[in-house]
């Protein structure tokens, strides 16, 4: 996930696009805030792919200016002023020596430089960052961090404005056997490591890899599984060189019940945090919400009616300055693609 400047949650909508037919082209839908248009559909030609065809579009990302960063199964693309190109394939090489033999995860940032995790065909992992300049790895398997031990996988990432990533890894060696690590020129900072006390009570200690992002001034928030605390996960932000709880599992919810799960936080620079969350004892399963500064209130929820008619049955969900782009699934006929909603007046 990429994190842009400026932005404001207060802007939030969601950009939803039902797009009819497989063949449909610039399909359009409006509502009284927003106007919808079809960017990218499955069945589109690639750029100079001849006869192959998109099967699947998966992670869009949108930044400031309006590019979008999105993958097929092959590749990595970028739409930038109405123009899609190819950032990275399969097959080419990477900074490290090896040829990249698979993608894992992407991000964007304003200066429209892009941020993929690869596997090689050495069976290393890196991740890459692609600027003007050069492409060039932020970290790599095998490298130290400073908890003492090496890189064994790496996991989620995020990348800022300034160039600074924000990623989860698993470790072999040191004091500990994950960790979330901020990145920025040469300089490597813990942000997280399984072991550390948790304010919440007990240890932060992963079994899975958490959803996390990362802001312009540095800020990181992810998810945090806890043992031997009062609640077994929750949402924390790392600012100022400290760990602070946003939403814990038990808490109160702006639509009644409790929070159980939450999922993919997004960060602006206004520290204010989106995230998606599964619910119990409320009268929906899952939402999206916005906490700020220890206030949360519900952008939308599974059952909220669209702006293009039928109701939201699942979100994929990424903030931008003026909405949120999709994929999401529908309560109506029609197939899946990406979309992007824009303010209008």
């Amino acid at each position: 996930m990429m994190r842009r400047t400026g932005r404001s949650l207060a802007a939030l909508s969601l950009g939803v696009c039902l797009l009819m037919t497989s063949g449909a082209n610039g399909i359009h839908a409006q509502s009284s805030n927003y106007t919808f248009t079809s960017v990218v559909q499955v069945g589109d030609p690639p750029p100079g792919q001849g006869e192959y065809r998109f099967s699947r579009l998966g992670g869009p990302q949108v930044n400031n200016q309006g590019d979008l960063l999105f993958g097929g199964l092959r590749e990595i693309y970028l739409r930038r002023q109405g123009h899609i190109q190819r950032v990275a394939q399969r097959g080419d090489p990477s900074p490290l020596g090896p040829t990249i033999d698979a993608f894992r995860g992407r991000g964007l940032n304003d200066q429209g430089e892009v941020l993929f995790g690869t596997r090689l065909t050495d069976q290393r992992q890196a991740l890459s960052l692609v600027t003007a300049a050069a492409l060039r790895t932020v970290v790599s398997t095998s490298q130290f961090m400073p908890t003492g031990g090496q890189v064994e996988e790496i996991f989620g990432s995020a990348l800022n404005n300034q160039g600074a990533v924000a990623f989860f890894a698993t470790l072999r060696g040191g004091s500990s056997a994950t960790g979330i690590f901020l990145v920025f020129g040469d300089t490597i900072r813990t942000v997280v490591a399984s072991g550390q006390s948790s304010p919440l009570g007990g240890v932060f200690q992963y079994t899975f890899p958490p959803h996390l992002d990362l802001n312009d001034r540095g800020e990181v928030t992810f998810v945090g599984e806890i043992t031997g605390g009062s609640v077994p996960d929750g949402l924390f932000l790392f600012r100022d060189g400290t760990i602070e709880p946003l939403v814990a599992r038990g808490d109160s919810t702006p639509v009644g019940g409790q929070f159980n799960h939450t999922h993919r936080p997004q960060i602006n620079n206004r520290g204010q945090v989106l995230f998606e969350a599964s619910l119990s004892g409320a009268p929906v399963r899952d939402g999206v919400f916005v906490w700020s500064e220890g206030a949360i209130r519900k952008v939308v929820a599974l059952g909220d009616v669209t702006p293009i008619g039928g109701r939201f049955l699942e979100f994929d969900v990424t903030e931008s300055p003026g909405g949120i782009v999709g994929p999401p699934n529908l309560q109506q006929p029609g197939t899946s693609g990406v979309c992007r909603g824009d303010r209008r007046g």
